[in-house]
């Protein structure tokens, strides 16, 4: 240092009072100072070697002729300049402190308790007189030692040198996207003009999260925090979460437990843990879990994007919602707010263009309401994302699944009713993933709504497979009265009301002149018969009351027969089976 032998290039600082006071004027004797620009636990200098070497003793002096100088520093070192640890203080495992200067001029020579072998070296000052100013030196030697093995998987990924761009940075809120977006998260950074000295949140709760996108698999083995730079704001323990697709995140356990692991204790210092188990992903996610003043963070990971095994992931690829693969015409919904709402826009990750908004939005808040997907062909689908709309706080808090291989009868999702999944219940725009076990195997999906928050709005993705799927051979294809094969002329009933509501309006989904069959009377004598104009076996029977009015049979029973004169009640266990219906439609 003293003799210029490291040059200038070798060396850098957190933060400089200005160019002419820079990391390169912090040369010990010199006649100038290398000066941070802020006073604050966060500075430092480091010193680049070239090579590893090893450091025996520590030099310093303060600001030349002026009264500012460092008087207790830590210390840390790094082998390949990317992961940096302190030397410790044994054996309390926290930095070790050592005491420096008493005034600007003398020069306060420290001898290590262990030696460094590195090639990086930082001098981070604790404590200061009047105003952080330091000229250093270092000693030791380039040979005569072992040179320690560089950390396998341990180099940072890429947030404090800029390697992830912003647009792979992602939070679950933010105080301001622009001065406290996701941007600012990265170890380090500095308060500059219209920026603050992190990213922070809207609000201080446990739903939030930071998220950074590697882009592809990635292995991460170290996670390092910090605290808002300018601001007493700070995250003291979190936990992690990782993904490979951004929509579906798993826990990060030790020992069968999520790991929440301590964080930062002030604004300035870093604090790394090493992963016990590596997570080997795509996505990761810090979630704050308590905090001081407001949750901020700084954040940096460690790790490698080669050297190892990615898990194999099967059957969970998107199946074309969100991508367009699936045309609009496979997409229709009970009902639709308006033109511009309409079920073509319930594609995941819809956003607003034009007059046409950003998603699908029912025009009746009812249990009514749902949003139908084919797929064209019989898929196996493993799991369901769903977000709400993305330019109002409109969304579906819960809802079922069913399903069918031809779109005329649905079953039911899960026992009863149908298993109720979770929706978006916080953020619109978050997606919310749930899994479905066992998968299903159709080729239309329902989302049926059951309760939402403001309107009902909806943007969705399905995953799962398209090759390999095999066809269930159970007798369950819709016979053809929704799709017209049943002609009308085969369709008949006991009484008709008028010409409007005549019995050949009685499919399912129709909407034509009065929106059912209707019965001249109310009586236990009336019916709907159905000719199949041949042998025909009936597996399973759907209704729907009438689309227009409040008018829905409650119960009924059925009768069969190979002519139109004998017929036989459907019996089930000996008995006449009654069947009741708990609403007026069934989807």
């Amino acid at each position: 240092m003293e003799n210029g032998r490291i040059a200038n290039s070798a060396l850098k600082a957190a933060t400089e009072y200005s160019a002419a006071w820079g990391p390169s004027k912090g040369r010990l004797n010199h006649q100038t100072s290398y000066l941070a620009k802020a006073n604050n636990l966060g500075q430092w200098i480091q010193v680049d070697f070239g090579n590893v070497a090893k450091v025996t003793k520590i030099g310093t002096q303060g600001r030349y002729n002026v009264g500012q100088w460092v008087t207790k520093y830590t210390v840390s070192y790094s082998i390949d300049g990317g992961y940096f640890q302190y030397q410790l203080h044994k054996p309390y495992s926290v930095p070790r402190e050592y005491f420096a200067n008493k005034d600007y001029q003398s020069v306060a020579v420290v001898t290590l308790d262990e030696p460094i072998i590195a090639r990086y070296i930082r001098i981070h000052p604790i404590a200061w007189h009047s105003h952080i100013g330091l000229r250093i030196e270092l000693y030791g030697c380039y040979s005569g030692f072992t040179t320690p093995k560089p950390p396998t998987c341990a180099a940072p990924l890429g947030m404090q040198n800029n390697q992830i761009p912003d647009s792979a940075l992602r939070a679950s809120t933010s105080y301001n996207v622009n001065s406290m977006g996701p941007r600012n998260g990265r170890l380090h950074f500095q308060a500059k003009s219209g920026q603050y000295g992190a990213w922070a949140v809207s609000a201080n709760n446990e739903f939030q999260y930071f998220e950074v996108n590697f882009g592809d698999w990635t292995q991460v083995t170290k996670v390092a925090t910090q605290g808002r730079q300018d601001g007493a704001w700070w995250v003291k323990s979190y936990s992690l979460a990782y993904s490979y697709d951004g929509v579906f995140f798993e826990d990060y356990k030790e020992d069968d437990q999520v790991k929440v692991f301590v964080g930062n204790s002030d604004q300035y210092s870093v604090v790394t843990h090493t992963l016990k188990n590596p997570i080997i992903a795509r996505y990761i996610r810090i979630k704050p879990k308590t905090w001081n003043g407001y949750i901020s963070l700084r954040v940096e990971v460690y790790g490698c994007r080669q050297g190892f095994t990615p898990p194999e992931i099967k059957c969970r690829e998107p199946l074309g919602i969100e991508s367009g693969k699936i045309p609009s015409a496979s997409i229709i919904a009970s009902s639709q707010y308006n033109q511009y709402y309409g079920p073509e826009r319930g594609r995941l990750r819809t956003e607003p263009e034009g007059s046409y908004g950003g998603g699908w939005a029912a025009k009746y808040n009812d249990v009514k309401q749902f949003i139908q997907f084919d797929f064209g062909k019989v898929v196996k689908v493993t799991s369901v994302a769903t977000q709400g709309r993305s330019d109002a706080n409109w969304m579906v808090t819960s809802y079922t699944l069913a399903y069918s291989l031809d779109a005329g009868s649905f079953t039911p999702y899960g026992d009863g009713d149908g298993q109720v999944f979770t929706g978006n219940n916080l953020y619109r725009n978050e997606p919310v993933g749930n899994i479905i076990d066992p998968p299903i195997i159709a080729r239309f999906i329902q989302i049926r709504v059951k309760t939402w928050k403001s309107h009902i709005a909806l943007r969705a993705e399905f995953y799962g497979c398209t090759e390999g799927t095999v066809k269930p051979t159970a007798c369950l294809e819709a016979l053809g009265m929704q799709n017209g094969k049943i002609p009308d002329s085969a369709i008949t009933a006991s009484t008709e009301y008028n010409a409007q509501g005549s019995a050949s309006n009685g499919r399912l989904h129709s909407g034509i002149n009065y929106g059912a069959w209707l019965a001249q009377k109310n009586d236990v004598y009336q019916y709907l018969q159905v000719n199949f104009g041949d042998w025909t076996k009936v597996t399973r029977v759907a209704i729907q009351g009438r689309m227009d009015s409040d008018q829905w049979v409650k119960s009924f029973s059925l009768s069969y027969g190979y002519d139109p004169v004998f017929f036989t009640v459907y019996q089930e266990d000996g008995s006449k089976k009654v069947s009741h219906v708990k609403f007026k439609y069934n989807l």
